[in-house]
């Protein structure tokens, strides 16, 4: 209880110290309640109904790379989702995306057909970032539009949602990610998969 004495030279340097002391806590605490989030794919409709492309986490916080390959998923989503996607080639999907700290920039959507590399070279959407406002985890910022769903079938692609800063880090581009993992299949209903040592009949 050092901080509560009173010094030699007073109560004055004392409740500096104090005050000191309390501002770097709530300096700490709100800079990490600011930092901890700004975009991802979205969790939960209106209707509480999980969409369609559901990403990996609901982590609004995987900053990462110094490009759009580099980390592609962010650092808190390194690990591939074992119940993917399954998607139809060539349909339409809507993807809908909520921010939830405001920053100019663009939402872009890439496609990786085996959920490493080549998320570059597949661009699929780019949404301009223009709503303004002060948005947050409770009431985010939402931005939608639908992507064609590449032709070719996949069993371990991935599609990745890259918010593109450009008014942070002195006009630098940073990047926040979020990936959903998906099965593009050329069959609306795609037989069995068999299972090792059984015949499926007809097959």
């Amino acid at each position: 209880m050092a901080l509560l004495m009173q010094s030699n030279k007073g109560w004055r340097p004392v409740i500096y110290k104090l005050f000191m002391f309390l501002l770097a806590i709530n300096g700490t605490l709100l800079w990490s309640s600011v930092a901890s989030s700004h975009a991802r794919l979205r969790i939960v409709t209106e209707n509480n109904q999980i969409p369609r492309l559901t990403p990996r986490n609901a982590s609004d916080n995987n900053k990462g790379g110094v490009t759009t390959g580099d980390i592609p998923c962010g650092p808190n989503s390194t690990t591939r989702d074992t119940n993917p996607v399954v998607l139809v080639a060539g349909e339409t999907v809507e993807v809908e995306i909520e921010e939830t700290i405001n920053h100019m920039g663009r939402y872009d959507v890439f496609y990786s057909p085996d959920g490493v590399t080549g998320f570059e070279e597949n661009l699929l959407l780019s949404i301009v970032d223009d709503t303004q406002g002060t948005p947050s985890k409770a009431n985010p910022n939402r931005y939608s539009g639908t992507i064609t769903v590449p032709l070719a079938t996949c069993t371990s692609c991935t599609l990745q949602m890259v918010q593109v800063m450009v008014n942070a880090n002195n006009g630098a581009e940073t990047f926040y990610k979020s990936c959903v993992d998906i099965v593009i299949t050329d069959q609306v209903n795609p037989p069995p998969t068999k299972p090792a040592g059984l015949q499926i009949l007809g097959k």
